[in-house]
This record gives C-alpha cells, structure tokens and sequence, in this order.
C-alpha cells in the first residue's frame, strides 16, 4: 500500500468517532501502537451489532491488512445501511477488482448511490468509472442505480 493511501485511510479512520471505547480498550492507541488484533476487538462486537462506525472502521484495518475481502465486507455492510464513504470506498474496491470480483456496472452504481446523497468526489468517480465502460455497461449501471435509489442500497450480499 503506498505511504499516501495509508495516510489517507488513517485520516478517514482517525474521523470516526469512536464509539464505546474506554481507555483500557481505545482501538485508536492500538492502531497507533500497530497493535490490529486489539483494534479489532475493541470494533468487532461494535460492527457485529450493527454499529456503521465500526463497520467502516474495520473495513479501514481491513484494507490497511491488505485482506480486502474482509474489508468489502464490512464496507458492504455499512454501504448498505446509506454510509457513503463505505459506498465510495466499496465501489473502488469494484472499480479496481479488490477483495470483489471486477464489476464496473456495480462500481459505478455504489458511485452514483453516493453522488446522489451530495458526495461530489462520488459523483467524479463516477464519471471517470464510465470512461472505462462500454455503452451497454452503462446502460446497466445507470438502470442498476436508479434501482437502487428507488428501493434504498441493496441488501448486504449486493
């Protein structure tokens, strides 16, 4: 991962609250510390209650792991519930084939999903994802995302 991408992701991370961490278990010092496992169970009953925060935040240490499967999992779970930076971050992840198969119509519908909510970088990325589609690719991905916004993000398993 280069030094820029983790730089960004542990900005990212840093701005999620952190929710229900006491000083024995703040998974902001493990990260710090380099210290994944004690991050992660600080998180994970957090983010298997539901809780999007810890949801995006262990799809960050995910992805910081290079164990992008994980990561789109708990990124999907979070995109899901209307987060839009786990919906940005879940489209690059098919925009780029990480952790998911390579999926531009999808890339492009988690993207417009985001835009839709006002996130301007979504709607860029997804604009530049259609200079990579063919035109019958976005004809699906715009019927995708209309489906989309009419009905609420799909379900966890997208």
């Amino acid at each position: 991962m280069t030094r820029a991408l983790a730089s960004l992701l542990l900005a990212v991370i840093l701005a999620v609250p952190a929710v229900g961490a006491t000083a024995a278990s703040d998974p902001w010092k493990a990260l710090q510390r380099g210290d994944y496992a004690a991050a992660e169970a600080a998180w994970l009953p957090l983010a298997e209650r539901g809780e999007v925060a810890a949801q995006v935040f262990l799809g960050h240490l995910e992805s910081m792991r290079d164990r992008h499967e994980a990561a789109a999992k708990w990124y999907r779970r979070a995109a899901a519930k209307g987060n839009v930076e786990a919906q940005v971050l879940l489209a690059t992840q098919y925009l780029r084939g990480r952790g998911v198969p390579r999926d531009l119509v999808r890339a492009y519908a988690w993207y417009d999903l985001a835009a839709t909510a006002g996130l301007t970088n979504a709607a860029r990325a997804r604009d530049m994802a259609t200079r990579q589609m063919s035109e019958s690719e976005v004809a699906a991905a715009r019927k995708l995302s209309k489906t989309w916004i009419a009905a609420g993000p799909p379900a966890e398993a997208d």
